[in-house]
């Protein structure tokens, strides 16, 4: 995992990096060569990632031969043969991480052509969808970042225990990688629903107060589907462990299929309009869910979601109230709503870590799942 991480942090530091120099020295040139350097950014931190890849991979040649040489059952096989292989394995997982770009795909069809079917002009339905997808969804990417990687870091875990039909290890790694999973998305989800409209004004000020309220309206939907997109990236990571690679992608067309449904209906009833877009795709994220859930329980794993989700669920319940309150109070007490975000939220932080802990929601066996979660066992301990 150690050559995944430096080359995927190298690529977001060459990328930001890059991206706001070319930005900021071509702004004065005009707007759209100042966002086509931008746009370079994720270019150059492509290329920077590719760069520092291949040189470890170089390094480590010598030795991935000797292993090569030291394993046995080695068996030359046809260059065909090895590509259909990758491919087989690289083409549904590829389609199977691309589940929040493709469901806003699915929204810049359907979003104009209903708004303006129900009387809104091109500049107003630009708006709204500039509030929806620039503005919104690029807060619930986020957890996403934290999200994907304990999927990832599922993959080499189960699929040790799945290859050496180690069943029972397989259930255990399998239920505490969703645990772990909601552990992240639930507070993720919860909190951005409780501080929706205060963290769009904290992050996005100059979008005035209309906007605010607006985009926050969007941000309470799309928090919840935080939660189930989170379990989708979780079952994903566990299908793909045990060679059902094609099982998620076929639960993402159909969960694509109801998102064109629901947004084309309640994006066109004027009472809803735009949050139809929010609601559909939280709808559909639940649904992927519970599909690759109901696939996975078909093989030897089974996932008890009730299990799995009791004591993460109580803490963040426990968490949604003390942020609720601290924003209250801390919001009449300092006069300021952008510091009652940003207290609250640390509050709120400080009180699930203790509630995870006091829960029993994290267990010594859980800690150990993540690097270097001995040590961080011991820590915890103390």
């Amino acid at each position: 995992m150690m050559p995944i991480a430096l080359s995927q942090i190298i690529e977001q530091v060459f990328r930001v990096a890059v991206g706001l120099y070319l930005a900021y020295a071509l702004v004065g040139k005009g707007l759209e060569e100042a966002a086509a350097g931008a746009t370079f950014g994720a270019s150059a931190g492509g290329v920077a990632a590719l760069i520092l890849i291949y040189v470890m991979f170089f390094f480590s040649k010598k030795t991935i031969k000797e292993e090569i040489k030291l394993s046995s059952n080695n068996k030359t096989e046809p260059v065909w043969d090895i590509v259909k292989s990758l491919l087989y394995i690289a083409i549904p997982i590829t389609i199977g991480a691309s589940i929040a770009p493709l469901m806003g795909n699915m929204d810049s069809y359907v979003v104009s052509d209903r708004l303006s079917a129900i009387g809104y002009t091109v500049e107003e339905y630009t708006n709204m969808y500039g509030e929806l997808s620039g503005t919104a969804q690029t807060l619930i990417n986020f957890p996403q970042v934290f999200s994907t990687a304990v999927a990832m870091s599922l993959v080499p875990a189960i699929t040790d225990a799945f290859t050496r039909k180690q069943t029972s290890r397989l259930n255990i790694t399998a239920n505490a990688g969703v645990k772990m999973s909601l552990i992240i998305g639930l507070p993720c989800g919860i909190g951005m629903f409780m501080l929706a409209e205060p963290i769009i004004a904290l992050l996005y000020a100059s979008i005035g107060p209309e906007k605010h309220a607006s985009s926050g309206a969007l941000l309470e939907i799309l928090a919840i589907g935080v939660i189930f997109l989170t379990l989708v990236q979780a079952f994903t990571a566990i299908l793909q462990s045990v060679n059902k690679q094609f099982y998620p992608v076929k639960n993402l067309a159909l969960g694509l299929v109801v998102k064109v449904i629901l947004s084309y209906m309640l994006i066109g009833i004027p009472s809803v309009n735009i949050k139809g877009a929010a609601i559909s795709t939280t709808i559909s994220y639940l649904i992927i869910a519970l599909l690759n859930w109901h696939d996975i329980n078909k093989t030897k794993i089974k996932i008890n979601l009730i299990s799995v989700s009791a004591r993460p669920l109580a803490s963040a319940a426990v968490m949604a109230v003390a942020t609720g309150v601290s924003f209250r109070f801390l919001n009449t007490a300092l006069g300021s709503k952008n510091l009652a975000t940003l207290g609250s939220i640390a509050i709120a932080a400080v009180v699930y870590v203790i509630c995870l802990f006091l829960t029993g929601a994290i267990t010594k066996e859980d800690l150990e799942l993540i690097p270097k979660g001995e040590k961080l066992s011991r820590f915890v301990r103390k």
